[in-house]
């Protein structure tokens, strides 16, 4: 885990948030920690272990060896044989009965996929722990770390032009230049400066924006 941007809990409540259905999380005592005193909520330590687990093995983002512990609740399934009132495109109330064959519960469903989605989540968590603590890794936990890091970008790259289509629907619909000088100078200025802080040499970034600013173009 980490303090910050890599919680442990942030990224596994992130995860099984995202499964359809779920509505919520807690970890350890969740919800009841809002009853409990401090001395009561914190898991004191002798010399063999942790006393207590009411924070569900995770204190300040990041595993503190106990076990993991965290509950989720998951909403009955919506599609049901019962006459419930609702509004078509038209904005108008009509009352609507599901038909045809649907699940009536979605728990056997879904303990698999947060089985998968929880090991994933600890599958990453590993592997970024090791790259901070100094572990000696091979070639192929190096490779696996610039996977992964290809793979956000990837994914940057796809909604970074997604919206660059959005802003070229804007500029056609009220007559706007495709093209800003003025913004893309404050774009590159603003990229060097944040290049500086990251040790980026400056040529780099100038060359990969400039493809990527090239092909927004082309999407407006």
């Amino acid at each position: 885990g980490d303090p910050v941007f890599e919680k442990l809990d942030a990224n596994l409540a992130k995860a099984i948030i995202s499964i359809g259905a779920v509505k919520g999380i807690e970890f350890g005592e969740g919800f009841n920690f809002a009853e409990l005193k401090g001395n009561e909520a914190n898991d004191q330590m002798n010399n063999n272990d942790f006393i207590t687990n009411h924070n569900g093995g995770v204190l300040g983002g990041i595993s503190n060896g106990n076990d993991l512990v965290f509950r989720f609740v998951v909403k009955p399934t919506p599609s049901i044989n019962i006459t419930q009132k609702t509004i078509t495109f038209q904005k108008k109330e009509v009352n609507f009965k599901s038909m045809g064959r649907h699940d009536t519960c979605i728990i056997p469903r879904i303990i698999p996929v947060a089985k998968a989605m929880i090991k994933l989540v600890l599958a990453d968590a590993i592997s970024h722990q090791k790259l901070i603590s100094n572990q000696k890794l091979d070639l192929n936990d190096y490779r696996e770390a610039v996977d992964k890091i290809d793979e956000e970008i990837l994914i940057a790259l796809g909604r970074r032009q997604k919206i660059s289509e959005l802003i070229g629907k804007f500029k056609q619909e009220n007559d706007l230049q495709i093209e800003n000088k003025v913004r893309e100078e404050e774009l590159f200025n603003a990229l060097k400066q944040k290049a500086k802080l990251w040790d980026i040499d400056e040529s780099l970034i100038t060359n990969i924006w400039e493809i990527i600013i090239s092909e927004s173009k082309k999407r407006q």
